[in-house]
């Protein structure tokens, strides 16, 4: 996902870019209107992956107790049939 951040020439922090460019990804599927069920879309990695990368994630980022970085969320919410 870095070589992207490469050919965009994007600036700023490799975890704020892999964050936004997560983001993007849940949201392509944000605008649904056929689901029967409430929905949540989900981008993550490891702390372990993005240590091993040499990126380091922000205070504020949410880590769950198995090592389980959130990049992104969308909720899909339910629409009637």
């Amino acid at each position: 996902m870095f070589e992207f951040k490469a050919v965009f020439h994007a600036d700023g922090e490799d975890f704020e870019f892999l964050c936004k460019l997560a983001q993007g990804l849940v949201l392509a599927y944000a605008g649904r209107t056929d689901n029967e069920d409430a929905l949540r879309y989900t981008a993550a990695t490891t702390f372990e992956a993005l240590s091993a990368a040499s990126v380091f994630i922000s205070g504020e980022t949410r880590v769950l107790d198995d090592g389980i970085v959130i990049l992104a969320e969308a909720l899909v919410p339910k629409h009637a049939g």
